[in-house]
C-alpha cells in the first residue's frame, strides 16, 4: 500500500503550531523515521526558519514531537488491541496503525525515561523518546488524526502506577527464572531488557561487556523465537547499560542524579542563569557561552547535569524569586539606567538623588559577585511612609530577589539565601521574635563580605543516634532593608545607603502595583540579565576612588558602585552622596551619647588637665542630659569601653589619665568626630570652650539641616 503523505502546508502549518506551543519539532519520513540527527533536538528547539527549511527541501511525510523534559510531556504509547480504559483522560491521537497516543504533562520532579513494554502492547515515550503526531501520513496507508486536541483538552499528570508495575513485574523473577523461558516473536525486545538487566546487577561493571554480552548474545540464539538480529539486540543491550549506570550514580549521589541550581559561573566562562516562563509555566537555563546566549531546559558541564529548579517551585510559581524569562537586547548602559528610573519614579516617591543611587544599586545586584565587599540598600521611616512600597519596587528589578515575610522560618531564611544567592529584601516589620531578628543581625554582620558564612547547627541521624554539626551557610549579597530606626550597631549602619522615607505623595503614584507593574519589570529583567553577561564576560575592575575625605569603610563600601557605573558624571554624583554620608555619619556621632560626652570632655579638658569621672558626668548632664542623667560610673564606662581612653583611680577618685597615648586617643577620636582641626595637646594647648562647642553645633546644623528629636535627615 502507498504511503499516505499528507500536502506540505498542512505539515508546516501543524509544525509551527506545535513550536509555538513549546514542543521540540523534528521532520519524520517512512517508516516513522527522522530525517535529521534528532539529537541535539532533545535539548534545544528548532527555529520556524529551520522547520520552514525542512518541510521545503526533505521528503517530509509527518511531523515527530520530541518527548521528555524538552516539550514538557510524557506519551503512552498504546498499539491496536493494547488496553487504555484504566488510565486517566487526557490530550490524544489516533495513530496511523489504529492505535492510541495519550499525552500527558511531565513533572520534571519525577523525569520518566522511554519505557518498552510497560504492559502488553503499550510503551512509553519520556526522554530521549519521540512520537509521530497528526497529520502525519502512515506506511499503512492512513493518516494520524487527533481525538483530543492540545487546548480542547487539558494535559494531566502522568499515571505513575504504570511504572510501579513494571517494576513489581519485574521483581517477580530472577534473571535465571527469565532466562530458562522462551520468548516468541513481539515478546523479544521487552524481554531482552528484563533480562539484561537482572544480568548487569549480577556482574561487575567492569566485566559487563567481557562478560555479559557473550551470554546475552547466547540467550538470544537459544531462547528467542527468532532470535533478534544483533544490531537490534545491541541496542537494547546499550540502552539498559546506560540505565544502570544512571541508577548506580544517583544512589552513589544520594538519589540525586541531577544538581539543582539557579545560577552559576563555570571557569570556562560558561554562564548558566534560570528563565521563568509564566504563561507556559516553564523554567529552563539562559546559557551564555562565546558570546551567545541560548535556551536549554538543562546543562550537562564536566559531567555533572544542572537543572533549574522546577516550575511548580513555590518559590518560582509565586513569583517570591524574581527571575527573567528571556534575554533582551541592552542599548546602552544610560538608556538602561533612564529606564530604571523611570519605573522607580513612576511607582515611588523619592529624591532624585536616591533614585538614582538605588538605580546604580540594581545593577550591582545583577554583577555583584565580581566584588567581595558590598553595601546595603537601607530606606528608613516609620509606618505609612511608603517603605514597603519602595522594596517591592527595588526588589522587582533585583537580581534573583527574594522577597522574605514574616511567616518564614529562620532555617528557611538561611536555606533559600545560600541556594538562591540573589538580593535580599527584607522588611523589620515582617520580623516581630527576637529569635528571628538575632539570625537576621548574623546574616547582615556577615552577609556584606565573601567568605564569612554564617555556621548553624544541622541535625544528623546516623541509626537511632541523632547529632548536630556545624554548616556553614553563604549569606554573601545584595540586600534592600527596611527600618523604623537606626542599627544600634554603628558598624552594620556604615554599610548602609540610607534614605529616610517622606509623608509625602505625589498624585501620579498609582495606589496598587498590578500586573502592568510586573510585566514592566519583567521587560526591565530580561535587559538586565543582558547586562550581568555582557559585563560579566568581560569582566570587571574595581576602580580607585579619587582622594576625598571619607572613613576607609565608606570607601570600601561604595567602590563596587562607582567601578560598574562608566558615565563619568554619574561617578561623580556617587562621589557626592557618600561624602554626604560621610557627613551623616560624623552628624549623628557627634550628637549621641558619647559623642556629647566626648564634648563635654574636650570643654573640661580647657580647665582641668585631668578631669574625674564626676565632673565629666557632671559636665555632661548639665549640657545634654536633660532628663536622663547619668552617674560617675557610666561616665567611666563609656570613656573607658567606647572611647578607649585611659583612666586611673587616685584621692579624687577615678580621673583621665594625662598622657601621650590619651593624646593620640583625643586625636583620633576629633577625627571620628567630625572634629579634626589639626593635632590637640591634651596639656597644653586644648583651646575648645563652650563657646567652640556652640559654634560647631551650629556649624553642623547649616550643613545638615536643623532637626527637632522626631525628624529624620534625608541621608
Amino acid at each position: 500500500m502507498t504511503h499516505s503523505k499528507p500536502p506540505k502546508n498542512e505539515l508546516l502549518e501543524a509544525a509551527l503550531l506545535y513550536q509555538e506551543m513549546g514542543l521540540s519539532v523534528i521532520p519524520v519520513g517512512k517508516n516513522k523515521k527522522p530525517l535529521v540527527p534528532w539529537e541535539k533536538y532533545q535539548h534545544e528547539k528548532a527555529s520556524k526558519k529551520q522547520i520552514e527549511t525542512w518541510i521545503e527541501k526533505l521528503n517530509v511525510t509527518g511531523i515527530g514531537i520530541v518527548t521528555g523534559a524538552i516539550s514538557g510531556i510524557v506519551v503512552v504509547d498504546i498499539e491496536k488491541g493494547g488496553k487504555y480504559d484504566d488510565l486517566p483522560p487526557s490530550v490524544c491521537s489516533r495513530t496511523g496503525g489504529g492505535g492510541i497516543h495519550i499525552f500527558y504533562k511531565y513533572d520534571p520532579e519525577n523525569p520518566i525515561n522511554n519505557h518498552t513494554r510497560i504492559r502488553e502492547l503499550t510503551d512509553i515515550r519520556g526522554d530521549g523518546g519521540c512520537v509521530v503526531a497528526p497529520p502525519s501520513g502512515h506506511h499503512s496507508g492512513g493518516f494520524y488524526s487527533w481525538l483530543k486536541k492540545f487546548g480542547e483538552s487539558e494535559l494531566q499528570p502522568f499515571p505513575y502506577f504504570l511504572l510501579e508495575s513494571k517494576k513489581d513485574e519485574s521483581k517477580a523473577k530472577s534473571w535465571d527464572d527469565l532466562a530458562k523461558d522462551k520468548v516468541q516473536k513481539g515478546q523479544r525486545n521487552e524481554r531482552a531488557a528484563k533480562v539484561i538487566g537482572k544480568l548487569l546487577h549480577k556482574i561487575d561493571p567492569e566485566f559487563w561487556d567481557t562478560l555479559g554480552w557473550p551470554e546475552i548474545q547466547k540467550w538470544n540464539q537459544e531462547k528467542c523465537n527468532p532470535p533478534l538480529k544483533e544490531k537490534e539486540l545491541k541496542k537494547v543491550w546499550e540502552s539498559i547499560k546506560k540505565a544502570q549506570r544512571s541508577s548506580a550514580k544517583k544512589k552513589k549521589n544520594n538519589g540525586k542524579d541531577d544538581i539543582e541550581i539557579y545560577s552559576k559561573t563555570f571557569k570556562n566562562g560558561v554562564m548558566v542563569e534560570t528563565y521563568y516562563d509564566q504563561e507556559l509555566e516553564k523554567t529552563g537555563f539562559l546559557v551564555y557561552e562565546n558570546g551567545k546566549v541560548s535556551k536549554k531546559p538543562y546543562l550537562v558541564m564536566n559531567g555533572k547535569t544542572y537543572k533549574p529548579p522546577p516550575p511548580a517551585n513555590s518559590l518560582v510559581s509565586g513569583r517570591f524569586v524574581k527571575l527573567p524569562s528571556a534575554v533582551t537586547p541592552l542599548g546602552t548602559e544610560q538608556d538602561l539606567i533612564n529606564e530604571i528610573r523611570s519605573f522607580f519614579h513612576e511607582y515611588v516617591a523619592v529624591s532624585d538623588e536616591f533614585e538614582e543611587i538605588a538605580s546604580f544599586y540594581v545593577l550591582l545586584s545583577w554583577v555583584y559577585d565580581a566584588f567581595h565587599e558590598l553595601p546595603y540598600l537601607r530606606v528608613l521611616g516609620d509606618y505609612g511612609t511608603g517603605k514597603s512600597r519602595m522594596m517591592k519596587v527595588v526588589g522587582a528589578l533585583g537580581y534573583k530577589s527574594i522577597f522574605l515575610n514574616g511567616a518564614t522560618s529562620v532555617s528557611a531564611i538561611f536555606r533559600m539565601i545560600s541556594e538562591v544567592r540573589g538580593m535580599i529584601v527584607l522588611d523589620e516589620a515582617d520580623f516581630r521574635y527576637s529569635d528571628t531578628n538575632h539570625e537576621l543581625v548574623k546574616i547582615l554582620n556577615s552577609g556584606f563580605q565573601k567568605g564569612m558564612p554564617v555556621f548553624r547547627s544541622e541535625a544528623r541521624s546516623s541509626g537511632n543516634k541523632k547529632t548536630f554539626d556545624p554548616v556553614p551557610f553563604d549569606v554573601f549579597g545584595p540586600k534592600v532593608l527596611a527600618t523604623r530606626k537606626n542599627f544600634q550597631d554603628e558598624a552594620l549602619e556604615s554599610r548602609c545607603l540610607t534614605y529616610a522615607m517622606q509623608t509625602t505623595k505625589r498624585d501620579d503614584i498609582p495606589e496598587n502595583l498590578d500586573d502592568e507593574f510586573e510585566e514592566k519589570a519583567l521587560r526591565i529583567r530580561n535587559k538586565l540579565i543582558a547586562f550581568r553577561f555582557q559585563r560579566l564576560s568581560k569582566g570587571i575592575k574595581k576602580k580607585s576612588l579619587p582622594k576625598i575625605s571619607i572613613e576607609p569603610r565608606l570607601r570600601q563600601i561604595i567602590t563596587p558602585i562607582y567601578s560598574i557605573v562608566q558615565e563619568s558624571e554619574a561617578q561623580e554624583r556617587i562621589l557626592n552622596f557618600i561624602q554626604k554620608k560621610q557627613g551623616n555619619v560624623y552628624e549623628n556621632r557627634f550628637n549621641s551619647q558619647e559623642g556629647h560626652l566626648f564634648r563635654s570632655i574636650l570643654t573640661l579638658l580647657e580647665k582641668n588637665k585631668e578631669p574625674t569621672m564626676g565632673e565629666i558626668a557632671e559636665e555632661y548632664n548639665h549640657n545634654f542630659a536633660g532628663n536622663f542623667p547619668i552617674k560617675a560610673r557610666k561616665a567611666g564606662e563609656i570613656v573607658g569601653q567606647i572611647l578607649i581612653l585611659e583612666k586611673n583611680s587616685g584621692s579624687k577618685g577615678i580621673y583621665l589619665v594625662n598622657n601621650k597615648l590619651n593624646e593620640r586617643r583625643i586625636k583620633e577620636l576629633r577625627s571620628k568626630f567630625g572634629l579634626d582641626q589639626g593635632s590637640m595637646n591634651v596639656v597644653d594647648n586644648v583651646n575648645i570652650d563652650s563657646e567652640s562647642i556652640d559654634r560647631m553645633t551650629k556649624d553642623a546644623e547649616e550643613v545638615f539641616g536643623k532637626k527637632s528629636s522626631g525628624d529624620q535627615l534625608p541621608f
